[in-house]
């Protein structure tokens, strides 16, 4: 069976009950792209909500890639470049699968042409009989009939047994049919971030053409017709991804009038990850963005960091009260989203930050008591995120102003890595001392990363981080005294 890469930690959460009028702090969210990304991360049923919060890295993904080329024709004029798997460091098979299919000849070794599972199998069978490799096909065939035969409760390997059994033996298994048919007519959204559901839809699509089944596929169409879910799909794991432009290709065989993933046509792919929900920072950036009357299930999302934050609190406590840092992420993630019953748990002091270290931990106490260092700071003039960063902690006067004022230019040009965290700092420190400028300047920078799918950094890949900053800058432009405690 495959086997799937996990790009970065995450955790997915079920939620089963929330608060249903929580007290929060609204946070106006301003790009219609951003919140159709936002409302993608979750999928209602009737008694449970599914929620996965992600974003690119600046990587491609061979799989991905070379799926959008086979799968999404519109693609041109986003410039892929050549097909390949030369950077294709797991899941090469199915690498191989798509090449071969891009290239109309086989690329996979002798050794290669046999598998025990049966869903590799028909991949590996498709692509070699696209393209007439029949020596090949004839090697994978006699290697596949030596497989056993998988049991029904090993749901993805029997029915793609069952459809090989069709391919190789003409044979129909009478007593899968009833099944295929509620698969497909029985899908939900919720289904698309599951690993599994998308693979099962897969091979009862390709059942329902090859038994040529009586099938209603209108509202598999219109699951994937939706925007929301298109960029879901987008953001899956490099297998998932693949699997569900299969399904979409599956589908399109049998519908008169073909379905277009839209969203996939217009955004370029990238490898993905997921953000813990472990971390208290990340509830902390969450917080500042989720809690938002602009998305439909905000309480839903609200509930999540609460459930999120009682959890971390009983299981790290200990830990938060030892750090300014994490009492201040504690702090204000709990303000958001109204979160009550965290005193006990955060650091004790009396404001003396001055003799906190190291740095980091002397800022947040800072932040924490909202107080302004009268420590002599030496700044390091080579690093524009600690020059604002110090800044930000200092006593406010007329010296510091100038300084300020001289950064203008240079934080508005900035493109190093983490600009937006020094766009916000650095906004912040323009309110904080009644500095005039010109809104426009902020605006038109953050204009200019918008994307499909929210904001996207120069080379395409979507940042939630990033997008999350720009959204608390465009709060703090609007006035919001709420966005001034974000950094």
């Amino acid at each position: 069976m495959m086997k799937r890469m996990l790009i970065f930690c995450f955790i997915t959460i079920i939620i089963t009950a929330c608060n249903n009028s929580p007290e929060f702090i609204n946070r106006a969210v301003h790009n219609e792209n951003f919140i159709n990304t936002i409302e993608s991360y979750l999928f209602s049923d009737s008694d449970s909500s599914v929620i996965e919060i992600n974003s690119q890295f600046e990587e491609q993904s061979n799989i991905m890639v070379n799926a959008v080329k086979l799968h999404v024709p519109e693609v041109d004029s986003l410039n892929y470049g050549e097909s390949s798997c030369k950077q294709q460091e797991s899941n090469l098979l199915y690498c191989k699968v798509l090449l071969t299919r891009l290239l109309n000849q086989s690329v996979f070794e002798r050794d290669e042409l046999q598998s025990s599972s049966y869903f590799d199998t028909y991949f590996m069978y498709v692509a070699l009989e696209e393209n007439g490799a029949m020596e090949d096909l004839s090697t994978l065939l006699d290697s596949v009939q030596e497989n056993p035969v998988p049991t029904k409760n090993n749901t993805i390997e029997y029915y793609y047994y069952v459809i090989m059994d069709f391919i190789i033996n003409d044979k129909i298994h009478d007593d899968v049919e009833d099944e295929v048919i509620s698969i497909i007519e029985d899908y939900r959204s919720s289904y698309i971030i599951d690993y599994d559901e998308p693979i099962i839809l897969h091979a009862a699509l390709v059942l329902s053409r090859l038994y040529e089944l009586n099938v209603d596929l209108s509202l598999v169409k219109e699951i994937y017709s939706d925007h929301i879910n298109q960029t879901s799909v987008l953001l899956r794991d490099e297998i998932t991804f693949y699997v569900h432009l299969e399904v979409v290709s599956e589908m399109n065989k049998q519908l008169d009038e073909k379905l277009v993933m839209e969203i996939i046509s217009n955004q370029p792919v990238y490898q993905t990850y997921y953000y813990s929900l472990d971390s208290l920072r990340n509830l902390y950036l969450l917080s500042n963005i989720l809690p938002s009357q602009d998305l439909k299930d905000y309480e839903v999302y609200i509930g999540l960091i609460q459930h999120r934050l009682g959890s971390i609190l009983e299981e790290n406590g200990n830990e938060i009260k030892q750090s300014y840092q994490q009492s201040y992420f504690l702090q204000q993630a709990s303000l958001n989203v109204g979160y009550k019953g965290i005193e006990d748990y955060l650091i004790v002091g009396d404001g003396a930050c001055d003799n906190v270290s190291p740095l980091i931990e002397e800022y947040y106490c800072l932040k924490l008591f909202n107080l302004h260092s009268g420590n002599q700071i030496k700044i390091n003039h080579d690093d524009l995120l600690e020059k604002v960063t110090l800044y930000d902690m200092l006593e406010r006067n007329d010296a510091n102003k100038q300084e300020i004022l001289g950064l203008y230019n240079e934080v508005l040009s900035s493109t190093e890595e983490n600009f937006y965290v020094i766009l916000n700092t650095y906004l912040n420190l323009l309110i904080s001392y009644d500095i005039e400028f010109n809104e426009n300047d902020f605006i038109d920078k953050i204009s200019s990363f918008e994307c499909e799918i929210g904001y996207c950094t120069e080379i395409g890949n979507y940042d939630f981080e990033m997008s999350l900053y720009f959204n608390n800058i465009l709060n703090l432009l609007k006035g919001d005294k709420n966005a001034e405690g974000f950094r």
